[in-house]
């Protein structure tokens, strides 16, 4: 916000810290944008500096104003750009896995997008196999689940406490299904929840859908557990409780 001072440099070592890969070959895509420059032409932000700490961490500065509609389209170009480059170019996956990982990479991320895949929400684990194996990727499977993650394409949650029949499913899915779930806890249900009335609340037809988001609920964030109630089983969510 051109209007203040945001202290970017902290951010920049936010971003520096916390925003790569475990091993550092994956760096974050940064982009700093500057808004209400037409309302705030000398802003108090020092741009040429702000510049430089970011161009260190890989990143780019853009100067914007909704109002004037300038520099949106380079804003717009720039993410599109940012989202793309990992199907573009798999330079340092395809030393690791082979020239079919393009491929690959599409199959997966089009699980959203594809007319194949266009009423899937994930893939169980033999789906999972079956493509790879098409591919002949089968061996690579464990890295291609890590680096598939990483690009935001998929989401898989390996846990020794789950018996995981979701291998790889899309993120929205199970983001828009824990975030309803929660919605309702609090609303409508002061924090607990009849377990009989998950399909429901959670839109699941299968009962292994449900199982698989209670367990993830449970046992991987620890956001809720179930106690059992005169012989009825309920689903706790402690910071939906009122």
């Amino acid at each position: 916000d051109a209007r203040k001072e945001e202290a970017p440099e902290y951010w920049m070592e936010q971003i520096k810290t916390y925003g790569n890969s475990a091993d550092r070959k994956i760096k974050s895509p940064v982009l700093v944008v500057v808004n209400k420059i037409d309302a705030y032409p000398s802003h108090e932000i020092d741009i040429s500096r702000l510049e430089e700490n970011v161009e260190l961490i890989g990143g780019k500065v853009f100067e914007v104003s909704a109002f004037e509609n300038k520099g949106i389209k380079e804003v717009e170009k720039a993410l599109h750009d940012f989202i793309e480059a990992p199907l573009k170019d798999n330079t340092r996956l395809i030393n690791k896995t082979g020239e079919q990982y393009k491929d690959l990479t599409r199959d997966i991320y089009n699980l959203r997008y594809d007319t194949i895949f266009k009423d899937r929400a994930y893939l169980k684990q033999e789906e999972f196999a079956e493509l790879l194996n098409k591919n002949k990727l089968l061996s690579q499977k464990d890295v291609l689940v890590k680096e598939l993650q990483e690009l935001g394409a998929i989401l898989s949650f390996p846990h020794p406490k789950i018996k995981n029949p979701l291998y790889v499913y899309k993120p929205e899915w199970l983001i828009d299904k824990i975030y309803h779930l929660f919605k309702v806890a609090k609303n409508e249900k002061a924090g607990m929840i009849d377990i009989l009335d998950l399909p429901k609340i959670l839109d699941c037809k299968e009962s292994q859908e449900i199982k698989f988001i209670q367990s993830i609920i449970e046992k991987v964030f620890e956001l809720a557990f179930t106690k059992s109630i005169n012989g009825e089983s309920f689903l706790f969510i402690p910071d939906a409780l009122p």
